[in-house]
């Protein structure tokens, strides 16, 4: 595996198993065998003037059994008094699903082989006839979804589910603790940010989608060792690498997110809410990570494990 190419596909593969509505059976039943038996994903207090929160870096979808919600996360969730996520599909006004279809959609445009270079004309058409997909496939879907839909397409299989997810575990344990629910952005807005880049950008990250298809699991299950043994730095790696590595894309995925959602985090906290924090493994990692913005407005920043 090609470290430069894994997290540029990798970050638009967990955004895709955020839409996806299924469970994936899984097509080795020793699937998550391998996967580290200490599960300590990484989780930090910030503070400041007497009052904190909670951040806590998640994956949007994960296999049936895996154990990540014991250590400090249950307390912490416990002694917090609201939870915030990226999104709640329960103040949507629609499906998640049906916002990316009607954002992605403009009838008209090219083939995707038309979109993209002719090096990876090969592997498109491979994941064409894997896929069975139409000649005409993607005509009516812009760029960026197009992307986003051929990385659902490449993990078919994995065997993993977004209510196994991190935001799906923890809207439970809130629901039960009757904790209101704060969302950073709505899925909209999520969207927006891919909708927003240029088509130069678009089309980079589809290359990108299509070039590490085959590769698009092996990279899921390393990502995940990483997230569930607190590796940071891996963490930190896959987020600055790549197409990810700096540039519009970048800014427009990672960095102007992570910076928008400074602000009702802080204040959150300045008025003695005590949220946990729940946010993608990607933006608590590397130097544009949610807690180093936070740590230079003045919060303390402890990581507990």
């Amino acid at each position: 595996m090609t470290m430069l190419r894994f997290p540029a596909s990798l970050f638009v593969l967990l955004i895709a198993l955020l839409i996806s509505a299924c469970q994936q059976e899984p097509d080795i039943t020793d699937e998550w065998a391998a996967m580290p038996k200490e599960h300590q994903p990484a989780l930090w207090k910030v503070s400041r003037n007497g009052r904190y929160g909670y951040l806590f870096g998640g994956v949007h979808a994960l296999p049936d059994g895996l154990q990540w919600y014991d250590n400090a996360v249950p307390g912490s969730l416990q002694d917090s008094a609201t939870l915030v996520l990226e999104i709640d599909a329960r103040q949507e006004d629609q499906p998640i699903p049906d916002t990316f279809r009607d954002m992605g959609y403009t009838p008209g445009l090219p083939k995707v082989p038309d979109r993209i270079s002719a090096q990876l004309h090969d592997e498109y058409e491979e994941i064409a006839e894997e896929a069975d997909l139409p000649d005409n496939a993607f005509t009516a879907q812009e760029s960026w979804a197009t992307a986003l839909s051929l990385a659902g397409l490449a993990t078919t299989g994995l065997g993993v589910s977004k209510d196994n997810g991190v935001e799906a575990i923890l809207t439970a344990e809130a629901r039960e603790r009757n904790l209101p629910i704060v969302a950073l952005e709505s899925a909209e807005e999520q969207f927006s940010y891919f909708d927003n880049l240029s088509e130069k950008h678009q089309t980079l990250m589809l290359e990108a989608v299509i070039a590490d298809a085959d590769e698009a699991k092996e990279s899921y299950r390393e990502l995940l060792a990483h997230w569930l043994t607190g590796d940071v730095a891996a963490l930190a790696e896959t987020a600055q690498s790549g197409m990810l590595a700096t540039g519009p894309v970048r800014e427009a995925l990672l960095v102007a997110r992570n910076r928008a959602w400074t602000e009702p985090i802080a204040e959150l906290i300045d008025s003695n809410k005590r949220p946990f924090v729940a946010v993608g493994a990607a933006h608590v990692a590397g130097e544009d990570s949610v807690q180093a913005m936070l740590a230079e407005q003045g919060f303390t920043v402890e990581r507990l494990q």
